[in-house]
């Protein structure tokens, strides 16, 4: 673990703040207590620390009455000590493997790693109607880091998000990743699935609309 992501996993509160901010984009210090439950003085003395880090930065926003107001996002050195797993080997190692044995081994290889989360994710759901086979998926995707966040906007038509993206340096390299990932949700929701935004593109988050099939 490097000295960033130590001192992100030390501070529960700077944690928590950081996590906020990478989930809801950009937020106010009484927006912040109010979701921590600690006073604005414990969230200014949190957010001033971070600031002297260059992890988040502040917008001021004038109002017509009283005095302006800032809300604080995160800056890019902050992704630096969010979850990822292991990028650059990760990437280094597909790179060997596309040098030693071609590019059809490398789409074998990714086609192979869907097909196992698939089987594990479809256990997890087994039994399950729709809603609940998405909130199972959610759950599932944020236990390997990707900060999920799904709702429904109509009569079944849903979006899916995720702020984080674990396997980022992977999947710009490699955007069979980002593939997998939008057939895996299909299959095992059995729903056309549209990705709309992705990080490896420069997003800040990736988005998918998400429409049930009218039969279940």
């Amino acid at each position: 673990m490097n000295k960033h992501a130590a001192i992100f996993w030390k501070h529960s509160t700077k944690r928590e703040i950081l996590l906020m901010l990478k989930k809801r984009g950009a937020v106010s210090a009484r927006d912040m207590a109010e979701q921590l439950g600690i006073s604005q003085f414990a969230v200014r003395r949190h957010l001033y620390a971070l600031q002297n880090d260059h992890y988040i930065q502040a917008d001021t926003h004038r109002q017509k009455f009283g005095r302006p107001s800032s809300a604080y996002h995160l800056t890019r050195r902050a992704e630096n000590i969010l979850p990822h797993t292991y990028g650059k080997l990760a990437t280094e190692l597909i790179e060997g493997m596309e040098d030693l044995f071609g590019d059809s081994f490398v789409t074998r290889l990714f086609e192979r790693r869907m097909e196992r989360m698939k089987s594990k994710y479809r256990q997890e759901m087994d039994g399950q109607n729709f809603d609940e086979r998405l909130a199972t998926l959610a759950a599932l995707q944020n236990q390997e880091g990707f900060m999920v966040q799904f709702a429904k906007k109509h009569d079944g038509e849903y979006t899916f998000e995720e702020v984080n993206c674990p396997v980022l340096q992977v999947a710009k390299q490699y955007r069979l990743a980002c593939d997998c990932e939008r057939r895996l949700f299909a299959s095992l929701l059995d729903a056309d699935v549209e990705r709309t935004r992705c990080i490896a593109d420069g997003d800040e988050k990736c988005c998918y609309r998400i429409i049930k099939k009218q039969d279940e």
